[in-house]
């Protein structure tokens, strides 16, 4: 069945003579219950704002937000001129209508969002901070600019940001994540996963994959540990690459470096004989799965 049902936003502050106040700031709030049985895809679109979602109760969505001005005051009805929260079917749709306002006059936004562990997860906003933790998912998240952190997904994660730093701990199945100018930390993550960064020294470090994994950066560091369970696809263009695969593990590697250098500094590789050797393809404690590593200018470190 799809149903449709809306919820307006209270007016924050009061009117009295026909004049509207103003506070320094300003706070929203609503609840609704869920049934165990129903399944919920929470979708959140904001031009602007902080956002944490997280697990909190098994039965209910909570949604809070406060908007905050550093200097002057912000209008009584604030939120009930631009956010909505809306229930479409399996959809809850928080969305909030910038009225056209300056970012440098714009008040200070942050979004609370409590949910059961359960739902799927769709973020986006334009300028802020996205942080989510403790549900199953799928979950994705998107900023124009700023940090995303994503802690304890079950399913998969989709998290990219256009400028902001990334970090990612324990997604059981594949985490994707992509930034245009930043740093990405990973731990614990599965399967066919990925980080990105396109532009800059933004750094890559993962510690911790179950499976597939590939990465590339462009000046920054790129950095990986743990056992190596299927392939793995590593690039950086003028960044160096640190490769450390844990005590007697086996595999495969192919690494070369077009104007870098080589450092092998692992006890069960050969080392090259020549310092100036710029690639390596051997079989380590007898092979297994490809570690595939590139870097056009920077050093590559196998330890």
């Amino acid at each position: 069945m799809n149903s449709k049902v809306f919820w307006p936003v209270l007016l924050s502050g009061a009117l009295w003579s026909g004049l509207l106040f103003a506070e320094a700031k300003v706070e929203f709030h609503r609840t609704l219950q869920l049934a165990p049985s129903d399944h919920m895809i929470l979708d959140v679109d904001v031009p602007r704002g902080d956002i944490t979602i997280s697990y909190a109760h098994a039965g209910e969505i909570s949604v809070s937000a406060t908007a905050e001005a550093s200097e002057g005051a912000v209008p009584t009805d604030f939120f009930d001129r631009g956010l909505t929260v809306e229930r479409e079917g399996e959809h809850i749709k928080v969305q909030f209508k910038s009225n056209g306002t300056p970012l440098h006059e714009s008040p200070r936004i942050a979004y609370t969002i409590n949910v059961p562990n359960w739902i799927e997860v769709n973020s986006s906003v334009g300028t802020g901070k996205q942080s989510i933790s403790g549900v199953m998912g799928p979950v994705r998240a998107v900023s124009g600019s700023g940090d995303v952190n994503v802690l304890y997904i079950t399913n998969d994660l989709e998290a990219k940001t256009g400028r902001g730093d990334i970090t990612v701990i324990r997604v059981g199945t594949a985490a994707k994540v992509e930034t245009g100018a930043g740093s990405i930390d990973m731990k614990d993550i599965g399967p066919a996963s990925s980080a990105i960064v396109k532009k800059g020294v933004g750094k890559v470090a993962v510690d911790g994959v179950s499976g597939s994994f590939t990465a590339s950066t462009d000046a920054g560091d790129l950095r990986i540990a743990g056992g190596v369970y299927d392939n793995w696809e590593l690039k950086s263009s003028s960044g160096s690459i640190y490769i450390e695969p844990g005590e007697e593990s086996s595999f495969e590697i192919d690494a070369s470096t077009r104007s870098g250098r080589l450092s092998v500094e692992n006890e069960y590789m050969e080392a090259p004989k020549d310092p100036n050797t710029r690639a390596c393809h051997q079989k380590v404690n007898g092979g297994g799965k490809l570690v595939r590593a590139r870097s056009t200018s920077g050093t590559i470190f196998i330890k």
